[in-house]
């Protein structure tokens, strides 16, 4: 029996899709060199090992916890963490995530994910990954010591004030390119931009992880929690179609629709790492169908595509439900993505 019918008897048997709607996220392997701010323990003035430049930092509760506000006083403000020398060595030619928590009180905020590269740190030198602009988009601004190859901004997603979400870049320090991955705290929601360019090529790491206002108006606040920088860095985005078309509402799946899953995954692993890509299809609370295709993250992966595709039911889709979700390895029954899925709505 092959690996995928063992995978796919395991999946029916145990019924394991049910059980992944409730659990929680698992890690992949752990990071071999990370950083991680939670602000938990912060209090007053400003946290501690960080440096402000400008504008006012104050803890604020929220509903993940402490976090800190950063606001505009009329200048430009900073607030960075001096990652160091032996951090940036260590990231050089390598993928690496930066993340982190975000809530902007306005959409007209302007702030920018800064980290500085080179291990020397004697100045500002960015690759600008991304900046939230007037009107509630979030950019990679255009490159434009790059014009030819990337003449204009390019938009990644859209944010509302008054809601989180987490940022999630994934980096290859050997390509100069990126993955932004924004998930939206409240719903789950995922937007996706993948092949970004850096700004400017500097292979020599991470010196320096920081955020800052793009100008001084007294609307650029902003709070941010749980920043991270590590390496094993791993994220998903799957979507569905039909014949090519997008689909995003139950409304436009029809009886023997063939819909397709494309999981993308970006990833920088330090060994080569089995995981099991899962599309399942139910209708009325049953198990109709279910495709299963073992992967391997190569440590020479960064992006990659994998297809899977169900068909609907040949009489009605009343009381369907498509499943998506990825597990960590091919023997543990560990998720490492949260559940992508659509319904009937009158379930």
């Amino acid at each position: 029996m092959s690996k995928k019918a063992k995978l796919t008897r395991r999946v029916i048997a145990l019924g394991i899709i049910l059980i992944f709607s409730v659990c929680n996220v698992s890690a992949l392997p752990a990071p071999t060199v990370s950083f991680t701010e939670g602000f938990d323990n912060y209090t007053t003035g400003v946290p501690a090992g960080w440096t402000k430049n400008g504008g006012t930092v104050a803890p604020v509760s929220s509903d993940y916890g402490t976090a800190v506000q950063l606001t505009a006083q009329g200048i430009r403000p900073q607030l960075s963490y001096v990652l160091g020398s032996e951090f940036a060595a260590s990231t050089a030619g390598k993928v690496f995530c930066m993340e982190g928590d975000f809530y902007f009180l306005d959409v007209s905020s302007r702030s920018l994910f800064d980290v500085k590269m080179g291990p020397d740190g004697s100045s500002w030198r960015f690759p600008s990954f991304l900046t939230t602009t007037i009107g509630g988009q979030i950019v990679k601004t255009k490159n434009t010591s790059d014009a030819p190859h990337e003449p204009a901004d390019t938009v990644v997603g859209t944010y509302e004030k008054d809601e989180w979400y987490n940022i999630k870049i994934i980096a290859n320090f050997s390509t100069s390119l990126f993955d932004v991955f924004i998930t939206k705290k409240s719903d789950g929601s995922v937007q996706h931009t993948s092949g970004l360019r850096f700004h400017i090529n500097i292979p020599n790491g991470i010196y320096l992880v920081g955020f800052s206002q793009y100008d001084g108006g007294a609307h650029n606040s902003m709070y941010v929690d749980n920043v991270k920088v590590y390496n094993n860095a791993f994220a998903s985005k799957m979507s569905f179609s039909v014949d090519s078309e997008p689909v995003m509402s139950f409304s436009q799946l029809n009886p023997d629709d063939v819909v397709d899953l494309n999981v993308h995954t970006a990833s920088g692993m330090t060994e080569d790492t089995p995981v099991t890509m899962i599309f399942a299809l139910y209708q009325n609370g049953k198990l109709k169908s279910v495709d299963v295709k073992p992967v391997t993250l190569l440590t020479t992966d960064f992006v990659k595509e994998t297809p899977l595709q169900l068909t609907m039911p040949p009489e009605s889709t009343a009381g369907c439900e498509l499943k998506a979700f990825i597990w960590n390895g091919v023997d543990m029954i560990t998720p490492i993505s949260g559940v992508t899925s659509i319904k009937d709505p009158a379930q």
